[in-house]
């Protein structure tokens, strides 16, 4: 596992209220767009600034997605986000990462989960009064998020597609669970999913996604 953070020493201070972290799985956010077909560009520039708009925040962003040091396409893409983001960068090499099956179709793929690593960061983040988004579908967050927004103090929410989110999360969603916001993307979706067969540059936070097979 590989960071540009330090994440047992470098200890966050309060933020203020007009910020939010937002912790972003880009391995799932993958996985999901390959679903719904190649040709497809993600703008996380775009996902981002939806979540600020939800909330009327500015976002500081945390990135976590596997790393193939014999990629250098996916190294140029994931390094062109984080420099558009400012993120920090919290990755795993392919072989160091946790892969559990699809809840859809387990035999078509399999999808990388930093259900861990995102955990110890919010909880981190939550102590330190920080509000917290977490972008994924996987199901495996719930019990720490729920956790969390019953301690109160800060703020834990959701976003997801909801096309892409894992079938559990559904009745907590309608019961508002978590005591919080939870965000759909998918009402986003036209701007931050875009059929292109054409590279933007890398600073952009849009990539094809045919480059990034290891992701």
């Amino acid at each position: 596992m590989s960071n540009d953070v330090q994440l047992h020493s470098d200890a966050p201070t309060a933020s203020s209220e007009d910020e939010v972290e937002v912790c972003l799985d880009m391995s799932r956010v993958y996985f999901y767009t390959r679903e719904l077909g190649q040709g497809l560009t993600v703008s996380y520039t775009a996902l981002v600034q939806a979540i600020e708009k939800e909330l009327n925040k500015r976002a500081n962003v945390w990135i976590f997605t596997t790393l193939d040091p014999q990629r250098q396409s996916q190294a140029t893409f994931v390094t062109g986000v984080r420099n558009a983001l400012r993120a920090k960068l919290i990755s795993a090499t392919p072989d160091q990462a946790v892969v559990s099956a699809s809840q859809k179709d387990s035999s078509i793929y399999s999808l990388t989960n930093f259900s861990t690593e995102i955990v110890h960061t919010v909880g981190r983040l939550h102590a330190s009064k920080k509000d917290c988004v977490v972008v994924s579908d996987c199901y495996n967050l719930y019990t720490t998020l729920a956790d969390l927004a019953r301690r109160g103090g800060a703020k834990v929410s959701l976003a997801y597609f909801m096309e892409g989110l894992d079938r559990r999360w559904l009745g907590h969603i309608v019961k508002r669970t978590l005591g919080h916001k939870f965000i759909d993307l998918s009402k986003h979706r036209d701007r931050i999913l875009k059929t292109s067969l054409a590279h933007d540059e890398p600073t952009s936070g849009v990539w094809n996604l045919e480059d990034l097979k290891a992701i």
